[in-house]
């Protein structure tokens, strides 16, 4: 059985730069309780690029390090919902 070598960072998705941020802020109410307060800010540097990922359903297996050449197994049970 072959065993295949890959390099750090050769098989990664692109990079990307995204930052939530969020501020909690907690109230003493005294004996009424408490009152929290959140400020959440999505995307705040403001990253104009799609983060998809995709799952094809299977095993890449490269014939070698920094190439597309090799196999693709399909899982048993892609394109089945009841397995």
């Amino acid at each position: 059985m072959p065993i295949f070598e890959t390099f750090l960072l050769t098989s990664t998705y692109q990079e990307n730069d995204n930052v939530d941020f969020r501020h909690e802020k907690e109230f003493s109410l005294g004996k009424s309780g408490r009152l929290e307060v959140f400020l959440d800010v999505f995307n705040l540097l403001g990253s104009n690029k799609i983060n998809i990922v995709h799952n094809p359903g299977g095993t890449w297996k490269p014939a070698d390090a920094n190439t597309n050449v090799g196999v693709f197994t399909q899982a048993p049970d892609m394109g089945n919902p009841l397995l």
